[in-house]
């Protein structure tokens, strides 16, 4: 029964096509009904463009650089830089390097030419969430 109060909540153009593709949808669970309603109603985008669009992130020349920054983190938190290593003890160690990739294009991205060459000469730059 809870199928069917998750199917009311929805548009009735998304519960119109999800009643078109399974009509015994309101006899399923739950879980089952927004699996069903994701399947139709999310577009997944492949990783490569959201990456792709985060590397050509720039600053607009009136953008304030905290706006800019928080930016780059929005777009960058969809990218699932992650990987995985395989550890000498027999564990499976996940590393996230987001923040180091949101610095990379944060600075690549200052509009301001003088700025960026001078950010890019430090060495160690932290960055604060």
């Amino acid at each position: 029964m809870a199928g069917i109060q998750v199917l009311q909540c929805s548009s009735e153009n998304l519960g119109d096509l999800l009643l078109k593709s399974d009509p015994r949808l309101l006899m399923r669970s739950e879980k089952e009904v927004l699996k069903q309603m994701e399947s139709i109603a999310v577009i997944k985008v492949a990783i490569g463009i959201t990456r792709t669009e985060l590397m050509r992130v720039i600053q607009d020349n009136d953008e304030a650089f905290r706006t800019f920054v928080t930016r780059v983190r929005g777009k960058a938190e969809t990218c699932c830089f992650e990987t995985s290593v395989d550890c000498t003890c027999g564990k499976t160690i996940i590393a996230d390097y987001t923040e180091e990739v949101i610095k990379d294009v944060m600075i690549a991205g200052i509009s301001d030419v003088d700025i960026r060459r001078e950010v890019i000469g430090i060495q160690e730059i932290q960055i604060h969430q």
